[in-house]
């Protein structure tokens, strides 16, 4: 959980939403010339493709670290890893990752 609070996803998506309004409002225009819309929709473009890159990378080293932790624990064979595959510790995984979230967020 500290590791997702860590990572600039929110920042990341915040520029793809940004970017995309303003190549909306930019193509809707009737104030901006074709030749203009072609050259900053250009830029728009580039700026959501590197973002949309940099959420790709980020969501995937989430998956490689949720990854290589049920490997270390299938590795381990500890009796944590049968309560943690099962529905009950995933439900008690999310619980305590979201109150963790919360408590940090409002608290700290």
């Amino acid at each position: 959980m500290e590791t997702f609070t860590r990572m600039p996803i929110g920042k990341v998506a915040a520029d793809v939403q940004t970017a995309t309004i303003k190549s909306q409002k930019v193509i809707t225009s009737k104030r901006i010339s074709d030749h203009w819309k072609e050259k900053v929709i250009l830029v728009y473009a580039k700026v959501i493709f590197v973002a949309t890159l940099k959420l790709i990378l980020l969501l995937g080293l989430i998956g490689a670290i949720v990854g290589a932790t049920i490997y270390l624990s299938l590795v381990i064979n500890s009796p944590i890893d049968d309560f943690l595959s099962s529905w009950e510790g995933l439900a008690f995984s999310t619980f305590a990752s979201s109150l963790y979230f919360f408590v940090r967020k409002f608290f700290v």
